[in-house]
């Protein structure tokens, strides 16, 4: 008599993927979900590396349940419960580390105090949401949904300020004002903000606001020389959150109407976050080469402003839920 073996599903493993092919599936590398699963283990040691590749495909992709198991080989709703337990044990790892910005302060070149410096590069992203409250629409987005607060070191992007989520109406100066401006900072620190942020100048550095008119229907720019120069130091300083946001926003779900609960979607906004600063440190370079790697990525065709002295800095007059550090 013939003995049937019953067939086992084939779990999928790290080793299914080259490392090209896995980055560009997961979008991060397999050292990072290496790290990230030796950091889950210490919550919730039942989980195992497919179910970080399931939470990271759904995230990835954003489809549905019953899609994404067949890659797995599961059924939905096993493919579901491992991916939500993932994501309720990374929201409790300490991943955020505000205190540590300081490290990698740079100097504020518009600062009248002499220990001016900047540490972090704040801006507000708008996650699309399944919610039929109007106080969730965001104007600027037609559409309805969350923000989160988000501040990155100036050096390398980890993040290092989680705030939110908040309703899409909402400001983003308000947002500022409910928590992040009452943390109490170092003497003569700012962080660096858009134009949205303008209104707090002791803290915050922002864009002066340009100054336009029309002559012979051409279009003039009355703003002083110092301010432009002021105007391009706070670009090239601020610009590194948005190159942040633009890798978290490869996963679907930041850009797709969420359908589940905004608990749920804070639990995996940080899971993405967590990824995202895993894979800056498992990549930073040593104190030393900082520099040189800042300079390397600079655009060749650009040209350096001209230095400006203390004196003249100093003439100038500036334009006016639940946190995680």
């Amino acid at each position: 008599m013939v003995e049937i073996q019953k067939n086992k599903r084939k779990r999928v493993t790290l080793d299914d993927y080259d490392n090209k092919d896995f980055k560009k599936h997961f979008i991060f590398t397999k050292d990072v979900v290496i790290q990230l699963h030796k950091q889950l283990l210490e919550i919730d040691d039942s989980i195992r590396y497919d179910h970080v590749l399931m939470t990271l495909d759904y995230l990835r992709y954003y489809t549905t349940f019953e899609d994404r198991c067949r890659i797995f080989h599961i059924c939905y709703k096993t493919y579901s419960t491992h991916v939500w337990r993932v994501l309720a044990a990374n929201i409790k790892l300490k991943f955020i580390h505000f205190e540590n910005r300081i490290n990698f302060k740079v100097p504020d070149a518009t600062s009248i105090q002499n220990n001016g410096h900047l540490t972090l590069s704040i801006d507000t992203t708008f996650c699309p949401m399944n919610v039929k409250d109007e106080s969730f629409y965001s104007v600027k987005h037609s559409a309805n949904g969350v923000k989160y607060e988000v501040g990155c070191n100036l050096i390398d992007g980890e993040i290092m300020w989680i705030h939110g989520p908040f309703k899409g109406r909402m400001a983003d100066i308000n947002i500022y004002r409910n928590n992040l401006k009452n943390v109490v900072i170092n003497n003569g620190e700012r962080f660096v903000a858009d134009k949205a942020y303008q209104g707090e100048k002791e803290k915050l550095l922002t864009p002066h606001k340009e100054k336009i008119r029309f002559v012979n229907g051409k279009k003039e720019n009355l703003m002083e020389p110092i301010k432009k120069l002021e105007n391009s130091f706070i670009k090239r300083h601020r610009i590194i959150i948005e190159n942040v946001f633009s890798v978290m926003k490869r996963f679907s779900f930041l850009k797709k109407e969420w359908l589940s609960s905004i608990d749920k979607h804070t639990q995996a906004f940080m899971f993405v976050v967590n990824l995202f600063n895993i894979s800056v440190t498992l990549n930073r370079c040593p104190p030393n080469e900082n520099d040189d790697a800042a300079e390397s990525h600079e655009d060749e065709n650009e040209v350096d402003p001209p230095p400006i002295s203390n004196e003249e800095y100093k003439k100038l007059s500036f334009p006016n839920t639940k946190s995680f550090k």
